[in-house]
């Protein structure tokens, strides 16, 4: 065989196996929280199917995370889930519109102002399931509402989803009496393997109550550079005191869970 069939033969194994790898690798769930700077946004995601929980502010930043996640050419969201309506969490929904397909697009009570003019599919409220035969979804709060006219935090959607073994807690920006009230009526009554920690750290939310209802391995602070004092000392104390595996989306980038 030629110096010339040899670097050829080398150079397809090679790109065979990257072929084979990426393959694998779309059709492998996936649960990616964005760094978005100071927002939310988390991508579900396996081979073609996505599930964006929030969309990050009117930064951009968003649509470098799905670029890299999603599978190239890819154009279409089946579900978009805006916990509410602030601009960190829902800031970039006007521009993905603009640059993706929304199957569906959800939020727990109907907005007022410039949110009003999107189509909205359904409004969630307690014991909403979205599911599949590889994620659960279920809708721990709100109650069903008529409208946001009070606090938007209270409104903030918090969710359990399941993949295969692991249980995430994601709590939106709920306070941590919207914690306590969950605690109360046992909707959160078990432990969970990874928690979205509260409004990116707040000292409003993350209570030391849910911290020992739950006893989550890992926490997520979705977080970038503000004013507001985010994550709290007291709340990362808290967490590192029980051992709790911390990161933050300012420090790690992209925090990707693989299954």
């Amino acid at each position: 065989m030629s110096i010339k069939n040899k670097i050829l033969l080398i150079i397809s194994v090679v790109l065979i196996m990257v072929w084979y790898w990426q393959s694998r690798s779309e059709v492998m769930p996936k649960v990616i929280f964005c760094n978005v700077g100071q927002g939310d946004a988390i991508l579900v995601t396996k081979g073609k199917f996505q599930m964006l929980i929030d969309t990050g502010p009117d930064n951009k930043k968003v649509f470098s995370c799905l670029g890299k996640y999603m599978p190239f050419l890819d154009k279409k969201i089946e579900m978009v889930i805006l916990t509410h309506f602030d601009k960190d969490h829902a800031g970039s929904l006007f521009e993905l519109y603009n640059n993706y397909k929304i199957d569906n697009l959800l939020a727990t009570y109907k907005p007022q102002g410039e949110f009003e003019q999107f189509n909205y599919s359904k409004y969630l409220s307690e014991n909403d399931v979205l599911s599949s035969d590889w994620f659960y979804f279920e809708v721990l709060s709100p109650e069903k509402v008529e409208s946001g006219e009070i606090d938007a935090n209270e409104l903030s959607l918090v969710a359990k989803l399941i993949i295969e073994d692991k249980k995430f807690l994601l709590t939106g920006d709920a306070s941590s009496e919207v914690e306590q009230r969950l605690i109360w009526r046992k909707k959160i009554d078990e432990d969970f393997d990874v928690l979205k920690v509260g409004h990116h750290g707040s000292r409003t939310s993350t209570g030391i109550d849910l911290l020992d209802k739950i006893r989550p391995e890992v926490a997520v602070v979705s977080v970038g550079k503000n004013s507001f004092g985010h994550p709290d000392r007291g709340v990362m104390y808290e967490m590192e005191k029980r051992g709790i595996e911390i990161y933050r989306t300012d420090k790690d980038g992209n925090v990707v869970i693989k299954f």
